[in-house]
């Protein structure tokens, strides 16, 4: 079953699955090539818990091998498996904050010596 067919299959059941671009990357060094795979799921797995997402769809997978050290490289997309079509809940308290600008900048700075000037 790939990866289609499974979301369609959660679809029908009411859960959505959100795919989340960019792509996320991890490797893992080790003498033993399986632990040099382990570690870079688990980085991987680290990487994608992080940004808060529960799920992941590999990519890629590399191994290379020198002088008896073994490299992984991962790769993956985070996906997000819940019962909302949106990734993230919306917030009603949301205020949305004010660009930084010079004039606001300046204004602050001047009610500021406005207010010591005052006092």
């Amino acid at each position: 079953m790939d990866i289609f067919e499974s979301a369609e299959k959660l679809g029908e059941r009411g859960w959505y699955l959100s795919f989340i671009l960019p792509a996320v990357h991890a490797l893992g060094i080790s003498f033993n090539p399986h632990l040099a795979v382990k570690r870079a799921l688990h980085g991987l797995m680290q990487k994608v818990e992080k940004r808060n997402f529960n799920a992941i769809e590999i990519a890629s997978a590399n191994m290379k091998a020198l002088l008896g050290v073994n490299w992984a490289r991962v790769a993956g997309y985070p996906r997000h498996l819940r019962d909302n079509p949106f990734v993230r809940d919306l917030n009603p308290h949301h205020r949305r904050r004010p660009r930084l600008s010079w004039t606001g900048i300046n204004h602050v700075v001047g009610q500021r010596l406005r207010q010591r000037k005052a006092a």
